[in-house]
């Protein structure tokens, strides 16, 4: 049989790296959860989870949302909110946002289940000013007794990843666009070297027509080409 040993103290808050130390370092006593030792164990286990993990993980617990976050989540804010979130309001600590990650809350906290995004734009304020942050996160319940007492965050940013992948699709419609157009205009194009080629504009068979006609299209065709080469030609100026 599992033999459970309920923590003493703040034995489950025990190593967790800087974010480990702030939280025992923390007056927990003048918030509404009040000392460790009387916390639920629900919260505790889910804390120690999330001081044991080199992934990024947050908490929100109780009707005030009070703040737990570990070291790798730390590694995403700014001074702007590191320590000071530790122990804070989540609407108080994210009103900028709030309007996108409330919802959300709500949802999971309501007993909705638990949701997730990936690739979802969600700007915050770090070093200085407002980021385009992207994300894939998601929020999970934490049960206690006989409904839900928190919400665990998995989180990771991918801003860096996402405008890679923006870029590379850009890149790629770019080139859809020029392999159209060496079609329409006679161009060719080696997608590996860049290297570009005009295929033979002359109608065949023209020279049928006389040395005039083909001369005449000769003409025409030259300065189609250098149109093609140089869009300032032909324009009147």
């Amino acid at each position: 049989m599992l033999k459970i040993t309920k923590p003493t103290s703040a034995d489950f808050l025990a190593g967790g790296g800087e974010m480990g130390a702030l939280m025992r370092a923390y007056d927990w006593s003048a918030t509404p959860l009040g000392p460790p030792e009387n916390w639920p164990q629900s919260l505790r286990t889910a804390l120690r989870i999330l001081l044991n993990t080199n992934h990024p993980m947050f908490i929100w617990w109780g009707e005030g949302l009070i703040q737990f976050y570990n070291d790798a989540y730390r590694q995403t804010m700014g001074p702007e909110r590191h320590p000071s979130a530790l122990g804070q309001g989540g609407r108080e600590c994210w009103a900028e946002i709030w309007d996108i990650i409330g919802p959300q809350i709500e949802q999971v906290l309501g007993g909705g289940g638990a949701t997730w995004h990936e690739n979802q734009l969600v700007p915050v304020t770090r070093n200085g000013g407002m980021e385009q942050v992207y994300w894939t996160y998601g929020f999970s319940p934490i049960d206690e007794d006989d409904g839900v007492g928190g919400v665990l965050v998995l989180c990771r940013e991918v801003t860096g990843e996402y405008l890679a992948a923006a870029a590379l699709r850009e890149r790629e419609a770019e080139l859809a666009r020029v392999q159209q157009l060496g079609r329409i205009g006679g161009l060719e194009v080696d997608l590996r070297t860049g290297f570009r080629n005009r295929r033979d504009l002359m109608p065949p068979g023209i020279g049928q027509f006389g040395p005039a006609v083909t001369e005449q299209h000769q003409r025409a065709f030259a300065l189609l080409k250098q149109e093609q080469f140089d869009p300032a030609c032909g324009n009147g100026a």
